[in-house]
């Protein structure tokens, strides 16, 4: 602001140092009012990184824990409770598919939570491939052989 109302003082009249100074005071205001925004946004990038381009990752350690410690009633429970805050994250269905084929021998239900994943927009294709393998290896062991008598 000095440095403004003493160059438009320079001028040579008094409305040009006041110009001067007003000019100075918007400038500043304006540069720093730039470089608070660029760190306000550095700042969002570090201290938050889930935001809008990156989605947040559930976590499954404890589901996983369940899993370590042979609760698997315990971890279905978590996965289901994951798969319901994000609804549209395949994640939570493919571990709840393999876990009721792996570990709970159900696969009419392990089937069910790979037709829940195959449902949801964020599988890539090569993922996409493989719960399609993984449901159609399933078949057999809930459908009846067409070609046995029955």
């Amino acid at each position: 602001m000095i440095g403004g109302f003493l160059f438009g003082w320079k001028g040579g009249s008094l409305s040009a140092a006041l110009l001067g100074a007003v000019l100075a005071i918007v400038a500043t205001h304006v540069i720093a009012g730039a470089f608070l925004r660029l760190g306000v946004g550095s700042a969002r990038a570090v201290l938050l990184p889930s935001g809008r381009s990156t989605p947040a990752r559930h976590g499954f350690s404890a589901a996983d824990a369940a899993i370590m410690r042979r609760r698997y009633a315990e971890a279905a429970v978590l996965l289901e409770a994951a798969s319901m805050e994000d609804p549209d994250d395949p994640e939570a269905y493919l571990r709840l598919a393999r876990l009721h084929r792996d570990h709970l021998h159900d696969p009419r239900r392990a089937h069910e939570w790979f037709q829940h994943a195959r449902a949801t927009r964020r599988l890539t294709p090569g993922e996409r491939r493989r719960v399609n393998d993984e449901t159609e290896a399933l078949r057999p062991l809930f459908e009846p052989d067409p070609s046995t008598p029955g």
